[in-house]
């Protein structure tokens, strides 16, 4: 039993008529405590999440949570869980892979990249250097594709769930810092045409 448990539990003797009553309803608490923690375990997996083991484990939280506070409506997070984070567990077979959590190495992995470029006097170099630093292990990161529903989806290395193929762009870039192709190309349209502005305004300066 819980300390703070045993604490509240202790308030009044057992011979007071509100200790049981005051022990079932900690009980009570104790298993919507474990069934939450079990089912934070699957939400926070970096692993495949199976649907129905997903489903398992929230029906398991929703039951502790309905004998725990009858009649109480459910909070909007809890909302959420039931009716849309299904749906997002089946079609992509993750739910901790795509938090942000997942991702914050990345920002390490920038940081250490700008830092070794900043003397570059080229920024066209220096998205070269990024770029390729970025996509050195990207090989790595999908091992085959699948159909779901009749779209296509590529498999994550190391059972991480899936992604659908339309994303792929936008997923490299999250968990890799590269930029799809034509954002690069933008990127150095950009660079040029700032570098004309100045020398025009250099030249209509002197004029």
């Amino acid at each position: 039993m819980p300390l703070n448990t045993g604490a509240c539990i202790a308030v009044y003797s057992s011979e007071n008529l509100l200790h049981e009553k005051v022990k079932e309803t900690f009980a009570l608490y104790d298993d919507l405590a474990k069934k939450l923690y079990a089912l934070c375990l699957l939400m926070k997996s970096q692993k495949t999440l199976e649907l129905k083991n997903f489903d398992n484990a929230l029906l398991d939280y929703i039951l502790a949570w309905d004998a725990a506070f009858p009649g109480k409506p459910y909070f909007n997070k809890l909302h959420f869980l039931m009716m849309h984070l299904p749906d997002f567990v089946e079609e992509y077979g993750i739910c901790g892979r795509v938090s942000a959590e997942s991702h914050e190495s990345v920002h390490t992995m920038m940081a250490k990249s700008k830092e070794a470029m900043k003397r570059m006097a080229s920024t066209k170099q220096k998205y070269r250097t990024l770029f390729a630093r970025a996509t050195a292990n990207s090989s790595s990161i999908f091992s085959s594709t699948e159909t779901v529903n009749g779209e296509e989806y590529l498999v994550l290395f190391g059972g991480q769930g899936r992604i659908h193929s339309k994303y792929r762009d936008q997923f490299l870039y999250v968990k890799t810092g590269r930029a799809p192709d034509d954002w690069v190309d933008g990127f150095l349209q950009t660079e040029l045409q700032y570098c004309n502005d100045i020398v025009h305004s250099n030249i209509a300066a002197m004029q």
